[in-house]
């Protein structure tokens, strides 16, 4: 049972970061829309 749980744990912690990639994505593309991404890129 205990392995069972470290499993359910490990996929929920793997769809989290998923997640996350998915909204950095859709804020990249807005950023990207928007032309900040050339000036973020300048002051980096």
């Amino acid at each position: 049972m205990g392995d069972d749980g470290w499993e359910a744990g490990e996929a929920a912690g793997v769809a989290e970061v998923g997640t996350v990639t998915a909204i950095v994505d859709n804020v990249a593309t807005v950023l990207l829309e928007s032309g900040v991404v050339v000036e973020a890129r300048i002051i980096t």
